[in-house]
């Protein structure tokens, strides 16, 4: 019943940003459309809220892929080959590599970091080389509704660079996006606290900033992006277990056989959930309800 609510709360909280952008996104569209290009699912669903029908957005990472480990072929760099500009969030990994080809390949796309005045979690995430992505930081930033309302600023201000026709469309869009976007993040800090939650486990730490921004402790099992030994693996359970964490969460599409193992020896329940999709909002739902 609980989650139900969630998805209703959202069902509404995005249709009423559709209804009431319906006349802007009318007006204004321009007669050849042209495309925006982005890194993750949860950006896009930034932009198409922002862009409306005035550009097609594109999404270089497959749903459900690592970010941190996903190679882009010569399919997903075609996808920018005609886009008026690229958003991406400066992270390590799948970016990096990504940017390189793009810079090599297409040098006349324009290059929009939209992460701009995120303060980036340390310490969390380590190379294959096994040293620390030092400025760069936690990757995962869409795990924070509050990241994502700098995000879609960021996208705002890039969109009435590149369109300015559109500037009155993109603000308002923006700040009834913003509104939205208040609405969830009051919502999940609701939900979390009703929940009496303290800490939960990952398997990989991608859940930081949702754990910074609602004051719970992540517990993380991997060790430099590899699975706990044995020594390790109880040394996890025991912090688990410490930690009071009420639940374990695995990335969907990963094998999930010692993360449920660990669930099992701390007694509590092992629950699947992927940000990188553009159902982003029900998706932080799912997180802060599974509390």
């Amino acid at each position: 019943m609980r989650l139900s609510k969630a998805f209703t709360f959202t069902y509404v909280a995005v249709l009423a940003l559709a209804m009431s952008l319906f006349a802007s996104c009318s007006s204004g569209t321009s007669s050849t459309k042209k495309t925006l290009a982005v890194s993750f699912a949860p950006q896009a669903y930034l932009l198409k809220s922002l862009a409306g029908d005035r550009f097609d957005v594109k999404t270089i990472l497959p749903q459900g892929s690592d970010p941190e480990t996903y190679d882009p072929g010569v399919g997903d760099l075609m996808a920018l080959q005609d886009s008026r500009c690229y958003f991406t969030l400066s992270t390590p990994g799948f970016e990096e590599k990504t940017l390189e080809r793009v810079r090599a390949n297409f040098p006349d796309v324009d290059v929009s970091d939209v992460s701009v005045g995120i303060e980036r979690i340390t310490g969390t995430h380590r190379s294959t080389h096994g040293d620390s992505h030092g400025d760069d930081g936690d990757p995962h930033l869409w795990g924070s509704v509050r990241n994502a309302r700098l995000m879609a600023d960021a996208m705002t201000g890039k969109l009435c660079e590149i369109d300015p026709e559109g500037t009155a469309l993109y603000r308002h869009r923006n700040d009834s996006l913003q509104r939205v976007l208040s609405a969830l993040d009051s919502r999940l800090d609701s939900i979390v606290r009703a929940s009496g939650s303290k800490a939960f486990v990952m398997p990989h730490p991608s859940l930081s900033y949702f754990a910074r921004d609602y004051g719970l402790r992540q517990v993380a099992l991997e060790t430099e992006g590899k699975e706990a030994s044995p020594a390790q693996y109880a040394e996890r359970v025991a912090s688990a277990i410490s930690s009071g964490a009420s639940v374990l969460f695995y990335e969907k599409g990963h094998n999930p056989g010692q993360a449920q193992s660990v669930a099992e020896a701390v007694g509590i329940p092992a629950v699947a959930v992927s940000l990188n999709t553009e159902q982003w909002p029900a998706e932080m739902l799912h997180i802060a309800e599974s509390l």
